[in-house]
């Protein structure tokens, strides 16, 4: 090797590290296990979210109703499948009439009844079921051989009518006991395809409704086992639409407020913004703001006031002014020696506007506009009343004296 040395050590470290590996490669045993990590988050909010993944693989499409308007809101002329996890969760006669309607109009309704409650006297849940044809067990029901089997052992075999099917046998099982069945005589427009303690299936008008006894029967730990997946899309196959809105709790509808809030927000700021300076402008005040008087002394004040704004408020303002000029005229008359008779000459005006121009330095034009003149405006208004104010108060002043 050309007089380089061997690498002892690293060779006999390799060798070392290889010979470690193959022992316990054969003598260390590997053994699975299997434990449960829980639901996801989503799952945990949808228990049929197998059955939504399931429906999704054969075309389907499905949401999750948030609040009670999912009621009121189904279309009766594309009509898909409304899945409610609990028919108990029906409240008002008009939903349950809209959900009649939009069965009879081709929509599909899954639903269980957890427990014997819709069964109850005048319940919305009872009325529905009552005209789809579904009544309560009474207790000569229970004693008889179709309901005893299923008391008994909580097993069924369920048969589906369907000629089509390779598979058409289920076994049912639940620990919930049967307590509703077919009517003897169902509603015009109905007909009965399953009947059995646990599940029944009817076809009414152009719909079709399906009622199951354990309310658990669908979840998504059980829809795997028994056959019950394909049951499911058994059910669903005559949808004209291929939706399903799922439905567990759902909250109150939203009022008014919240629905013009959530649709029309910039609008209702818009307005908002439009209504406070309509306030604005309409708070302005005519005049300067004056501090009030004392409870003792204004009643007087808080009757000119009331007057001067009514008079103001119905256009009759310039009436009260041309007698309010009348009277500054007598005054200046009087003050400066002047008689005036009903048509007063032209001298007399004359002198008239002399004094004011004199008594309050003002210009010719502007003197004829107090005296005589009509106020386009409100400024002009609150110009030529401040004139008056001042001339008859420098003549009363003066008179006094």
């Amino acid at each position: 090797m050309n007089g380089r040395k061997l690498p002892f050590l690293p060779i006999l470290f390799m060798c070392a590290l290889a010979a470690a590996a193959y022992g316990i490669y054969k003598n260390v045993d590997f053994e699975e296990v299997e434990y449960s990590v829980g639901y996801s988050d989503e799952a945990r909010k949808n228990k049929f979210l197998a059955a939504g993944r399931l429906m999704e693989s054969e075309g389907f499409t499905f949401e999750i109703g948030k609040d009670r308007g999912v009621f009121s809101e189904l279309d009766l002329s594309s009509t898909g499948v409304l899945w409610m996890r609990d028919i108990n969760e029906l409240e008002d006669i008009r939903e349950a009439e809209h959900i009649l309607a939009w069965v009879k109009s081709g929509g599909i309704l899954l639903t269980s009844s957890i427990g014997d409650m819709p069964f109850g006297k005048s319940t919305v849940p009872g009325w529905l079921l009552g005209q789809l044809g579904i009544k309560g067990i009474s207790e000569e029901d229970e004693e008889s051989d179709k309901f005893y089997a299923s008391f008994q052992s909580g097993d069924y075999y369920l048969s589906i009518p369907d000629e089509g099917l390779t598979h058409s046998d289920f076994q049912m099982h639940s620990e919930i006991e049967p307590y509703f069945q077919i009517k003897s005589r169902l509603p015009e427009g109905s007909t009965n395809i399953i009947d059995s303690p646990y599940l029944v299936h009817n076809k009414l008008d152009k719909g079709y409704f399906t009622l199951y006894a354990d309310y658990e029967q669908f979840d998504n730990d059980r829809i795997s086992s028994r056959g019950r997946g394909y049951l499911l899309l058994w059910l669903i196959q005559p949808a004209k639409t291929q939706h399903i809105t799922m439905l567990f709790r759902p909250a109150s509808k939203p009022g008014l407020f919240t629905v013009l809030w959530g649709r029309f927000s910039l609008a209702i700021l818009l307005l908002g913004v439009a209504l406070i300076g309509f306030l604005r402008w309409a708070a302005a005040r005519l005049g300067p703001v004056e501090q009030e008087l004392p409870p003792v002394n204004n009643n007087i004040m808080a009757h000119l006031a009331a007057r001067g704004e009514y008079w103001h408020r119905h256009k009759h303002t310039n009436k009260v002014l041309t007698n309010v000029q009348k009277a500054t005229l007598e005054q200046i008359t009087a003050s400066g020696g002047l008689r005036l008779s009903g048509e007063e000459n032209i001298s007399q005006r004359d002198m008239a506007i002399k004094q004011v121009v004199a008594k309050l330095d003002c210009t010719p034009a502007q003197a004829e506009q107090i005296l005589y003149g009509e106020p386009r405006n409100s400024t002009t208004l609150l110009r030529v009343t401040q004139a008056l104010q001042r001339l008859n108060h420098r003549n009363l002043f003066k008179s006094n004296n």
